[in-house]
């Protein structure tokens, strides 16, 4: 019963339909559970049982298998359906016997959409799987009149003999793929759902009620908000046209992410600059390594050592490796796809690495600097004119094409 019939009822008469839907609710937990032992015990060994299986066919159409078996001839689907009383089975729809009255659900056509799309998802995302076989069964733990529906059973044995499959469509390795893929299985992401199915018409027909000013005064609104508005006031004098509509709605939506990233970067960017956070930051460390400081601990004096260092290091930049030009060089540096430099140096001039990614370039008495993006550089230095500094020696013997990697400080 939905929320609506259900205020319509009195108090006592809707705390009585809640319990009853309670009751029958726990009653289909434990109905499904007795079914699901049942079939693990009947089932061979290499077959693969999920339950209660739920997949997003396209946006907002759902699908959820009570038992689905992935087996070496195919793949199967189990319904279990837990009623009280007596129930018939008819082509018109199922119904209690006793009172005539319609099930809220039809089984059969339930476990044919199961079906329908279930092979939609198949060819989406296993199209080596759309051939198989998918048989069905629908358990019913209910006395079942005039039954001429073969695929109703009332036991997890039964259920078996109409599921089974000869053959061996599908290995062991296959089955096991396919079950992860139903297992992990994520809901669609609606926006590249809608990109890739073409008959999608991206529009959308609003009515509007009032007057001429009324009318006007709403295609004024969509048009300010970027709409593409179209209207035919004689054929349809109450209808208006967004034809942009599911692309304006994800420009937006990409433009509030990006927003919110660069809120969300400008935010950390604009706390460091702060003088005073980054001020208080660095007494932190020293208050950290003071902990570590005692006056009758011999090494407590070479930890602080450490930890200044490791400040020096990480916030003071300081020159990881020189290029000192003694005569006419071809220089070259390459930062990813980006190039830096590349030409010929001449004597007296100096490029200077500093561990906060930035390159200083000493040239005619004039400084340049550079701004890095990635931790690997490429560079290359043409002959033995210029030394190439690092670690306070000389890695220069003729000329030199490398990689500089900052986090590591290593030249390779």
């Amino acid at each position: 019963m939905d929320n609506k019939r259900l205020s319509k009822l009195s108090k006592e008469e809707a705390l009585r339909e809640i319990e009853r839907m309670k009751v029958n609710q726990h009653k289909g937990y434990i109905g499904e559970l007795r079914v699901c032992i049942e079939l693990w015990l009947h089932l061979p060994r290499e077959y693969i049982l999920i339950n209660d299986l739920t997949l997003e066919i396209t946006p907002n159409e759902f699908i959820q298998i009570d038992h689905f078996i992935i087996s070496p001839g195919g793949l199967a689907i189990v319904e279990t359906k837990n009623y009280s009383g007596n129930i018939h089975t008819l082509l018109s729809g199922w119904e209690y016997a006793d009172n005539r009255k319609k099930l809220n659900t039809d089984p059969v056509k339930q476990v044919d959409r199961h079906i329908k799309l279930l092979k939609v998802w198949l060819k989406e995302n296993y199209p080596e799987g759309v051939d198989l076989t998918i048989e069905h069964a629908i358990l019913v733990r209910a006395k079942v009149q005039n039954n001429n529906n073969p695929k109703i059973v009332s036991s997890g044995k039964e259920a078996f003999g109409k599921i089974y499959i000869k053959g061996e469509n599908l290995n062991p390795d296959e089955m096991k793929k396919l079950a992860n893929m139903l297992k992990n299985a994520k809901n669609i992401d609606h926006w590249n759902w809608i990109h890739s199915n073409s008959q999608i018409k991206d529009t959308r027909v609003v009515q509007v009620t009032g007057d001429d000013n009324e009318f006007y005064k709403i295609v004024n609104i969509y048009k300010e908000k970027g709409f593409e508005v179209k209207y035919d006031r004689e054929k349809s004098p109450n209808e208006i046209i967004l034809k942009n509509h599911i692309r304006f709605l994800e420009e937006k939506h990409n433009e509030q992410i990006e927003k919110l990233k660069l809120e969300s970067n400008f935010k950390f960017r604009y706390l460091w600059m702060n003088k005073k956070v980054r001020t208080f930051v660095y007494c932190c460390f020293i208050v950290l390594a003071g902990f570590f400081l005692t006056i009758d601990d011999k090494d407590g004096y070479d930890r602080i050592d450490k930890v200044m260092d490791y400040y020096n290091y990480n916030f003071t930049p300081k020159e990881v490796m020189t290029f000192k030009v003694n005569g006419d060089t071809s220089i070259k540096i390459v930062d990813g796809n980006q190039i830096i430099t590349s030409k010929i140096y001449h004597s007296q001039s100096q490029v200077v690495f500093h561990s906060n990614k930035e390159i200083l370039i000493q040239e005619n008495g004039e400084n340049t600097k550079y701004k890095l993006n990635n931790n690997k550089i490429y560079f290359e230095v043409s002959n033995d004119l210029t030394e190439v500094i690092h670690y306070n020696n000389n890695i220069n013997a003729g000329s030199v094409a490398a990689h500089f990697y900052f986090d590591r400080n290593i030249v390779e």
